[in-house]
Protein backbone atom coordinates (compact mmCIF):
# COMPACT_ATOMS: atom_id res chain seq x y z
CA UNK A 1 0.00 0.00 0.00
CA UNK A 2 1.78 3.12 -1.24
CA UNK A 3 1.45 6.34 0.72
CA UNK A 4 -0.34 8.89 -1.50
CA UNK A 5 1.64 11.96 -2.49
CA UNK A 6 0.40 15.08 -0.65
CA UNK A 7 0.78 17.01 -3.90
CA UNK A 8 -1.78 14.67 -5.48
CA UNK A 9 -4.23 15.17 -2.62
CA UNK A 10 -3.80 18.96 -2.42
CA UNK A 11 -6.42 19.76 -5.12
CA UNK A 12 -9.00 17.63 -3.31
CA UNK A 13 -8.22 19.27 0.05
CA UNK A 14 -8.50 22.75 -1.50
CA UNK A 15 -11.76 21.79 -3.22
CA UNK A 16 -13.19 20.48 0.06
CA UNK A 17 -12.20 23.68 1.89
CA UNK A 18 -13.74 25.85 -0.83
CA UNK A 19 -16.91 23.74 -0.82
CA UNK A 20 -17.20 24.08 2.97
CA UNK A 21 -16.72 27.86 2.72
CA UNK A 22 -19.40 28.11 0.01
CA UNK A 23 -21.82 26.09 2.13
CA UNK A 24 -21.20 28.35 5.14
CA UNK A 25 -21.74 31.48 3.03
CA UNK A 26 -24.96 30.02 1.59
CA UNK A 27 -26.19 29.24 5.12
CA UNK A 28 -25.40 32.81 6.18
CA UNK A 29 -27.21 34.27 3.17
CA UNK A 30 -30.24 31.99 3.49
CA UNK A 31 -30.36 32.34 7.27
Amino acid sequence: MKIPDPHQLAPYVIAAMVLAAVVQIMLLVVG
